[in-house]
């Protein structure tokens, strides 16, 4: 059962240099609002990057999330991993796109 709907990421030329936006919609929300974390470095493996939907319970109502990271070069991540809940667990790979 994944813990969210559908889910986007993709590469934007920021002030400071490249950034990476990832979007996660329809995650589902309990009284505690879910929330998105990013994973701990080093990064295994390098080109992609691991977020966290934590606190998604199944619930009556559902929200957009979206989390920011700054990039070094817009080629830096092929990938974002999301997990549902812990890392440890197998995630869904979602493809970036590089404006």
């Amino acid at each position: 059962m994944s813990c969210f709907k559908s889910a986007s990421a993709k590469v934007v030329g920021g002030i400071t240099g490249p950034l990476l936006i990832v979007k996660v919609n329809d995650v589902p929300s309990g009284i505690v609002p879910p929330t998105l974390k990013k994973g701990n470095i080093p990064y295994d493996p390098k080109n992609v990057f691991p977020v966290i939907i934590s606190n998604s319970v199944p619930g009556s109502t559902s929200v957009n999330l979206e989390i920011t990271q700054n990039l070094t070069d817009e080629n830096e991540f092929d990938f974002v991993e999301l997990f549902c809940g812990e890392i440890s667990k197998t995630g869904t790979r979602i493809p970036i796109v590089k404006e």
